[in-house]
């Protein structure tokens, strides 16, 4: 029996190619279940094939990925400050740079435009604003959304991992050491006394280092 992997909405959405794109069909999810994988059942259908069959209510899928997207874009957003952060030391005279700052990749615009209806009118014996878009358009420019994270994600990260090994080469040649100074500190009577500083900026490092050699 070919195994196959069937995913369908309890919501019945299935898309047709026909004219309407957005036609809304009832979904075949007749199974003669022979057991469970958590939320999936494995069975055979009224084909006779073997299938994995999982059901997802559509506001469930599309806040997952909506979700998704928010922590990744969460990360992307750390490592993009991080590359700039390195970018600007590397580019300090202090290091040998030549003191101009370069750009880095654009992390913005990832996600595609969705078209929204607008209409002004009484619904419900009261004046409203309703705005309406199209689900499936709505959770494919999520999907869409989501890859495009995925990508620039490794991008700027590959970028960063490549700054910082050029700024750490730089650092040791002027006699800092080759990563930034971690703050480190104890509580003292339930106050935080600290005992090294950290270091925001080269100006920091600096200053550290000068005091260390006192």
């Amino acid at each position: 029996m070919k195994l196959i992997l069937l995913i369908s909405f309890s919501f019945l959405f299935l898309f047709s190619c026909a004219t309407n794109k957005y036609q809304v069909n009832k979904v075949d999810n007749e199974i003669d279940a022979k057991g469970k994988i958590n939320n999936q059942v494995i069975g055979i259908d009224k084909n006779d094939q073997a299938v994995i069959h999982e059901e997802i209510r559509a506001v469930d899928e599309l806040q997952e990925q909506i979700w998704a997207n928010q922590g990744m874009l969460d990360d992307l957003k750390y490592e993009a400050f991080q590359l700039k952060r390195c970018k600007r030391d590397l580019s300090d005279p202090r290091l040998e740079g030549d003191g101009k700052m370069y750009s880095i990749p654009n992390i913005d615009n990832l996600k595609d435009p969705v078209y929204v209806k607008e209409e002004f009118g009484i619904v419900e014996d009261d004046l409203k604003f309703v705005k309406k878009s199209m689900f499936i358009d709505q959770l494919r420019a999520e999907r869409n959304y989501g890859e495009s994270l995925k990508r620039m994600f490794k991008i700027v990260k590959d970028h960063r991992e490549h700054c910082e090994m050029k700024m750490r080469r730089a650092r040791l040649k002027v006699g800092l050491p080759a990563k930034r100074f971690q703050g480190k500190g104890h509580f003292e009577n339930n106050q935080w006394v600290q005992d090294a500083p950290h270091e925001h900026d080269l100006d920091d490092a600096f200053r550290i280092i000068q005091i260390k050699h006192k």
